[in-house]
Parts: structure tokens; sequence; C-alpha cells
């Protein structure tokens, strides 16, 4: 792939030249970027066994486009290709988009290149040159593999010649977005911080997994419900401010659809992606240079550091006081949770799970037949709140076993250091911190949302599940081993989650939630006690669970 998109430059070493670059020093760095990108994992992509990744831009493409496959054949119901290569730029500008932010922001914010390269006789036009070039071949791959599908479908449906004109408008396409992208990022270096920019680029990265992950869900049922046929778009006056219908016009040209709506927007869909694209070579990339340099400055890691090293969450120290009875498991307690709150990694691969709390009982309401109000109104008259309920309880519990991975975990031998005579004390605080920080919060919001549908006859339910979720959190900690936090390599999750275990967490929450389901119809006491009980023997494990000594640990880890 790499030779085919250096050839594919080669056709244009002329104005490659005419910008002020060297074309065989150009050459070589886009070569070297292309190279690095087949290694350099993607996001939601993880090792397995230790082993690097080989060829995981190649596996991203092959995963978009089978993503972009399902809209294909949404364009293939299309009666004129203006509504059907609307939806389809839209969709595909979106996740070029988040893509860019979310698994290219490593690749924008590294210097390194500028350090091995301005010491040679390298001039900063080529470098700028080809870091643009770069990113614009990387956009175009993922919009080219989205699009894949499409291209036949298009040219079976409407015109032979429509993959042509479709490879021209994505690269219009791939313009806009990069122009686009480029303005956010200089709004967002000027008004914040290294460390502030980014966490705004890690919130844009759980964005993107909770999008692709709902988009891929409800985006089929939307458009089902939606008559595509019956769409008109050129007598709506926003389509002259939507830059995907810009792109979709020339499919109806082609097609002999030559209407003045058509011309106009053609003539603005090649007209201004060229007009960003040169303030992007121009003006943006110089300047996005510029504040690169600035934020070097600032060093760059997985967990934020505050500039006095000092704690500033007297919110933690509290809660522990509130929580914890030694001394040391207070420490612990906050320690832990400043770990939380500055590994970037560990909130990655934990918040999304508490959008999909909220969204996932959302998702399956919205599924039933009628359409979201209809089934909102039948929903006091059932038991669905069980649902959110014991899916928090199956959610939830998983941000515990996430606080043993680091991809820092060498740090850990503090704990061999510090005089710590019972490693118990430190899990013990790690699943409080986990049960005040993140589960009591999520829980208290799904319980609101229950709560404001069923009303508060259903508090003894609530109150039930939680117990359970306490009780089952407990007993996930003893079961998966006892992992000192973030005392492990991120990869090795892969290897621990053998699968008997990883069927019990699916399993002990749907037992317990049908046997709330059951125990409702024997006795009005009959829950309260269920509650009690699970209360009592989530309090006893935890006990055990603080008992905990080295040997143990030793034996739990292997």
């Amino acid at each position: 792939m790499t030779r085919l998109v250096l050839a594919f430059f080669h056709l244009f070493a002329a104005p490659i030249r005419w910008l002020g670059a060297d074309y065989d020093q150009f050459r070589a760095i886009v070569h070297t970027k292309l190279t690095l990108d087949s290694r350099r994992p993607m996001s939601g992509m993880h090792r397995r066994g230790g082993k690097k990744p080989t060829n995981a831009f190649a596996w991203t493409l092959v995963m978009y486009a089978f993503m972009g496959g399902m809209l294909a054949t949404i364009v293939g119901q299309t009666p004129t290709p203006m509504v059907g290569m609307t939806l389809m730029h839209s969709f595909v500008m979106t996740m070029i988009a988040l893509s860019l932010i979310a698994d290219f922001t490593t690749v924008l914010l590294d210097t390194t290149d500028n350090a091995i390269l301005q010491p040679r006789p390298v001039s900063s036009r080529t470098i700028l040159v080809a870091r643009t070039a770069h990113i614009i071949t990387y956009l175009a791959l993922l919009a080219l593999s989205l699009s894949a599908v499409t291209f036949v479908v298009g040219a079976i449906k409407f015109h032979v010649l429509f993959p042509v004109v479709l490879f021209g408008t994505l690269i219009c396409a791939v313009a806009m977005v990069v122009f686009v992208v480029q303005v956010f990022y200089l709004f967002a270096m000027r008004f914040t911080n290294a460390e502030k920019f980014r966490d705004i680029i890690l919130y844009f990265q759980i964005g993107m997994t909770i999008v692709v992950f709902f988009g891929y869900q409800i985006i089929p049922r939307l458009l089902a419900r939606v008559e595509i046929k019956s769409i008109v778009l050129e007598d709506r006056w926003w389509i002259y401010l939507y830059p995907p219908a810009w792109f979709a016009a020339p499919m109806d040209l082609l097609v002999g659809r030559t209407g003045t709506v058509q011309i106009v927007l053609t003539v603005l869909g090649v007209a201004v992606p060229l007009i960003c694209l040169i303030l992007v070579i121009r003006v943006l990339a110089p300047e996005f240079g510029r504040a690169l340099a600035r934020f070097d400055s600032v060093p760059s890691g997985q967990i934020d550091t505050h500039p006095t090293g000092m704690p500033r969450t007297p919110l933690a120290r509290q809660l522990s006081r509130w929580v914890c009875r030694e001394r040391a498991e207070r420490a612990s307690f906050e320690f832990v949770s400043q770990l939380c709150a500055r590994d970037r990694e560990f909130k990655q691969r934990t918040y999304p799970t508490f959008a999909f709390l909220v969204l996932l009982p959302v998702m399956w309401t919205f599924i039933g037949d009628g359409g979201f109000h209809a089934a909102l109104e039948r929903l006091p008259d059932t038991k669905q709140y069980l649902l959110p309920l014991y899916l928090a309880c199956m959610l939830t519990p998983l941000t515990f076993m996430q606080t043993a991975f680091s991809s820092r975990h060498e740090a850990a031998w503090i704990y061999h250091a510090v005089p710590l005579h019972r490693p118990g004390v430190v899990l013990v605080a790690t699943l409080k911190m986990t049960f005040v920080r993140f589960v009591i919060p999520a829980f208290v919001v799904v319980s609101v949302l229950v709560l404001t549908v069923w009303g508060f006859s259903i508090t003894v339910d609530i109150v039930a599940a939680f117990s359970v979720t306490l009780f089952v959190s407990v007993l996930q900690a003893i079961l998966f081993g006892r992992n000192l936090p973030f005392s492990k390599e991120f990869n090795v999750a892969q290897q621990a989650g053998h699968v008997g275990r990883s069927f019990l967490l699916m399993i002990l929450p749907a037992t317990f939630g049908g046997l709330h389901y059951l125990l409702q119809w024997i006795s009005p006491w009959t829950l309260p006690a269920y509650a009690a009980v699970m209360l009592l023997a989530a309090v006893l494990l935890m006990q055990a669970y603080a008992r905990t000594d080295w040997v143990s640990l030793g034996r739990g880890n292997q």
C-alpha cells in the first residue's frame, strides 16, 4: 500500500516542487511516516500476547470498509444520487474527522521529526508539505475504505463514471476536514495549556468510541423508519450551508439532473475545499507548527501532573475519612484516586462503560415497536427497570478490574518499598475508591432515570439491585485475583480473562436479576430481606478481602 501511495504522489511531483518542497526529501519523509502508520495500533486495537502490531492500519481499513458497506445498502435505495451521497458524505466526513482527532493526534502533536530533520539540510517547507500530505493521505485512505462498497453500488445503479466523480469529491471532503480540524486544534491550543488540550483530545477519543458503537446500532433503525425515497433536498435552504450536500451535487450532474441548485452546490464543493487547502498549507500549517513548538515546553504523558506535585482533591481526602478506618487505608484511597483522575489510558478504557450504562437501555427502548415515545408510555406498566439496574451491576464492577492495569506498571515497586504489612489494605481501599468515585455516581444516575419513569414505588428494588452490585463487585475482586492497583501491563488483560471467569461476569448479574424478579411475586418483605442478605454478604467478603497477605497476593497474581 505504501508503494501505491508513493506512486500516486509521483504524479504530482511538479505541484509539490511548486509548493517549495524538495521532492526526493518529501518522498523519503512520507515513506517513513506511512511505514510508522502501519505499525501504530489504532484506537480500540490492543496488542495480544505482547506482540507488536503488524499492518494495524490495514486492518483498520478493512474494518472501516465493513462499516461503509452498511451505508452503501442505503445509497442503493435512494432514488437520486443527491440524497444518497449527502448521507454518505455526512457519514464519511464525520468518521474521518473523529478518527483524525482520536487516532492521529499523537502523530500530529509529535515533533520528534523536527528534532531529527531540522538540523539536516531539509527545508521547513519540505517538512510542512510532507506533514500535510501525510495527513491527507491518511484521511483519504480512510475515506476510500468507508466508500469502497459505495463505489461499486454507485457504478451499477447510477453511472459507470460514478467512481471517478466520487473519488474527486472524497478528496475535496478530506481537504475540508483537515481545514476544520486544524482550526479546532489552533483554537484549543490558543486558549488552553498542553495538559488541558490533551484532556480535550481524550474526551474526543471517548466520544468516538461511543459514537461508533451507537451509530452502528441506531442509524440503520433510524433510517428504516424514514421514507428515503420520498426525501427531497433541492428545496431545502440549508443545503447551501451543508458541505456534504456540496459534494453530492456533482453526482446529480453526472446522471443529467442539471438544475441551478446542483450547479451552485458543485461550484461550492470545488472552490471552497481548494481555498481551504491553500489556507492549510500557507497559513494554518505554519501556525500549527509554531503552536506545537510552544507545547514542546510541556512534557507529554499518560498521567497528568500538577505543577506543585501535590494533590488538588480535598474531596478524596474527605471521602477517605468517611469510608476508611485505618490510616494506611485512607492514604491508599487518596493515592489510587489521584492515579485514576490523572491516568488518561484508564479514563479511555473506563469512561465509555458509563456512557453505555445510560445509553444502552435507551437504545433498547427505542428499538421497540412504535418508536421511542410509544415505548416510553408503556414502560410504567412493565418491570423493565430491572434491565438498567442490573446492567449497572454488570458494567460498573469492570471499572475495578481496570485499576489493575497500566502502561507504567513498572512503578508498582513502590508497594514493596513502603512498610506495608498487609496488601489487603490497599486492595480494599482501591475497591472502596472505585465504588465511591465511579459505581455510586453511575448507579445514582441510573436510579434517577428509573425513578423518573416508574416512580418511588420501586425504591426497594433499587436498594436491592445496589446491594447485589456491591456483592458482585467484591466477589469479582476475589475471583479474578488480587492485583495491586496499576501494577499489571495492560496486554496482560488479554491473557488473564479466562473464559469461565468472563462468563461469570455475565451470568452472575443475570442470575441475581432473575432471582430479584421472582422474589417480587412472593411477598412484600422478600426484597428487603434479599437486599439485607446481599449487603451482609458483601461486608463479610470485603473483610475477608482486607485480610489478603503477601502470600495470597502472589498466588492470586499467577
